[in-house]
């Protein structure tokens, strides 16, 4: 069985085990708020899931390129 260090971070991100989808990272300005019924919870996108580690990584390094200001 796989152990992760706890914390595990990559780039400032968390970075946790996920239930249903291998592997989280939450970014450090991570935000969501709860709209309402209608439109249910809204984020800021710092979030993102890969299969392994390696493929979480690589979605955090995309999430960096895609937002580089």
């Amino acid at each position: 069985m796989l152990r992760l260090p706890l914390p595990l971070e990559y780039r400032g991100w968390s970075v946790s085990k996920d239930i249903y989808c291998g592997y989280s990272g939450i970014g450090p300005d991570y935000d969501a708020d709860w709209l309402g019924e209608e439109t249910g919870w809204q984020d800021n996108g710092q979030k993102v899931w890969g299969a392994s580690l390696p493929d979480l990584y690589y979605e955090i390094d995309i999430w960096f390129e895609e937002n580089a200001k």
